[in-house]
Formats: structure tokens, sequence, C-alpha cells
């Protein structure tokens, strides 16, 4: 491929055009040449791996710096720009899923003072970013809960960050299952709605707000672990719940203070390791956003508490389950050895299955 010739300057036409251009000046010659990488970069079906991109890119990057430190020539920054966009664009295309590589591996340059190559990531993140927010086919983190008598429940890992107006837009099949629930267990149920109404209308866009309405909606009985007041005295009790400025239109315009110290980048790679049903990458970054320490309370205390809670009593439910219950609470909450998952399972009373929404949404569809 032309892309890994760029990489190691391989052959004879780079050596003698590169040359030949770096002798005559001649900008067109390399203007052609990087035409042509582009014609050939788009006839590529397979995936380009960082190994090759970053060598290459850092090739490009010299040659165009070399031959054009004079006078400016159009066709060469035009080339040279379009070249740059279609790299983006693939490097986006072929690490969709593994944004956290990515990501690590820009500050990784960052840290290296390597700007212009964190500079070209940060470019390859931003136009990922742009591909979640129109990612239209979720599988979600979501499994069925099956008990002895037969019966089916849905257990929902939410993203606190993500609009229920993307739900409602990518993911039909999950609100018809929210609907068809006798009963829906959320992490704060009705209590959301004692908040002051400037605070209220900070979170009522968010999927696990939007899931509870649609319950009350739907007459589905709302009932839940804890309350937000509780949440707020334990995570931030000085703090109210914040508006951004700056949130993508798909993903929720606020953030409880205990998420201050989160990048955007870390909402985005836990946004897609949702999206793509990631359940392992999510237990790394369920650890990354809140620390080592801050997961023992954050998860496990609070799992232990809500799965032996005496005003739900959620495994008793389960067990005499005739009608769906849904269970939606935050995906951090499901994974690991002390999540929901392992402790359902650990009661030898349910067979617990994976649910690939993206698909059941396509059967919906279609039907």
């Amino acid at each position: 491929m032309i892309i890994e010739k760029w990489a190691k300057l391989e052959g004879n036409y780079f050596n003698d055009q590169l040359e030949y251009t770096k002798n005559k000046s001649d900008k067109l010659i390399l203007s052609d040449l990087f035409q042509r990488t582009i014609t050939e970069i788009k006839s590529i079906e397979a995936e380009v791996s960082l190994e090759i991109i970053i060598p290459a890119f850092q090739q490009i990057n010299k040659c165009f710096r070399e031959r054009n430190s004079e006078k400016e020539l159009s066709s060469i920054v035009s080339s040279y720009e379009s070249l740059i966009e279609l790299l983006v664009s693939k490097t986006a295309k072929a690490y969709e899923g593994n944004y956290r590589k990515l990501a690590d591996q820009s500050l990784k340059f960052k840290n290296n003072d390597q700007d212009i190559e964190a500079d070209f990531l940060n470019k390859c993140l931003e136009s990922m970013q742009n591909n979640m927010e129109k990612y239209s086919m979720p599988k979600g983190i979501i499994y069925e809960i099956i008990n002895e008598k037969g019966f089916t429940g849905y257990l929902i890992g939410t993203i606190h960050f993500l609009n229920f107006s993307y739900l409602e837009t990518n993911a039909p099949w999950l609100l018809e299952r929210i609907k068809d629930s006798s009963e829906l267990i959320t992490e704060i149920g009705t209590s959301y709605q004692n908040l002051p109404i400037d605070e209220l209308e900070c979170i009522r866009p968010t999927m696990d707000i939007g899931l509870s309405e649609l319950a009350i909606e739907n007459k589905t009985d709302l009932l839940g672990f804890e309350t937000l007041e509780w949440q707020k005295s334990f995570f931030s009790p000085t703090q109210k719940l914040t508006q951004l400025t700056d949130y993508p239109k798909n993903f929720s315009p606020y953030l409880l203070d205990r998420y201050n110290h989160t990048s955007i980048q870390q909402i985005y790679e836990s946004i897609e390791a949702w999206q793509h049903g990631n359940i392992d990458e999510l237990k790394l970054i369920t650890t990354k956003l809140v620390g080592p320490a801050a997961k023992q309370v954050a998860f496990k205390e609070r799992n232990k508490k809500w799965l032996s809670e005496p005003t739900i009593n959620v495994i008793e439910r389960l067990e005499n389950m005739e009608k769906p219950i849904s269970i939606a609470v935050g995906a951090g909450h499901l994974v690991g050895k002390t999540g929901f998952i392992k402790a359902l399972e650990a009661t030898g009373k349910f067979q617990i299955k994976k649910i690939d929404m993206a698909l059941l949404t396509s059967v919906l569809d279609r039907t």
C-alpha cells in the first residue's frame, strides 16, 4: 500500500520524486504525489493501524513543511489538507470501538512533547466523537433475567451522560420493554421530582430520568434503591446540579459534581463502550472515572446495599415475577465481581442472558 511506503519512504517512485522535488523546488510534483496517495487510500478497504498511520503522517507532514517553507502554493496546501483529512477519517473509522486506545496514545505524544502527532490524533478523536453522536444502532449493556418460572425481566445498564432523546431515536426496542414492564426499579425512583425546578430541568433530558418518566406515563410502578437527596449528600453535599454549555446535543447537559474531574474524552470513552456493548472496556473505564478507592464505595458497597434493600426485596421480586420487571441503573453497577450480573447469577435462581439491542431494534424496524 502507498501509505505503508510513506511510513518507510520505500519505493523508487518515492525516492526519485521526493529527491527531484527537493532539488528542483517543484512543489507540483509533491502535490501530485499527495493526490496519488489520496486516490489509493480511498480505494483501500482494509483497516489501517496506528503503526502505519503515525509514521506515514510524520513523513507526509515533514515533506510538506520542507517544501512549503517559502511562498505558499495553493495546490500543495489544498492537496496536503485533503490528505490529512482523509487520514483522520480513515483512522477514526479503523479505531471505532477503541476510542480509549487513541486517547491514551494522544496523551503519550503530548507528554513527550510531540505536539504535532498529538494534534493529529486529537483530530481523529474529534472525528470519532462526531461518529458516536450519529451512531444509530447501539448494542447497549442490557440483559434478560429469566426466573425459574420462565418469566423474563430486564437488567439495563444506563449511561448518565446520554440523553433520553438518543434512545427515542436509536433504541425503540428498549423503550418497548419499559412500556411492557409491570415495575421499573431505578437508582432514585421518583425522588428526582422533589428537586427545585431549576435543578430538575437540568436532569430531565437524561437517559435515567427519561426512562423513569416513560414508566410513569405508561402507569408502570416506579421504585428506587435510594434517593437523589442521598446521592447528592454522599457525592457532593455542598453542590447543586449544574449545567454544561459545551455538550453535544445527544449527550446530557448536566454533570453531577462527583464527575467534575471527568474530561470530555472520558465521557466519550464510556459512551462508546456502552454503544458497542463492550462490558470489559466498561470495567476499565469505570475504575478510571471514579478511581480504585472510590469504586469500593460508589459501586461495591452500594450494590450490596441495593440488593439487600428491604423495601425493594429485589431478589424476591424477581423470583416471584410473572410480568416483566425492569431494573435500570448505571452500567458500572452491572459489571465486575460485585456487580448485579454476578450477584444474580450467584443465587442460582436466574438465567442471565446478554442482549444485542441493535439486532433486536433492527428486527423491530422490519416488523
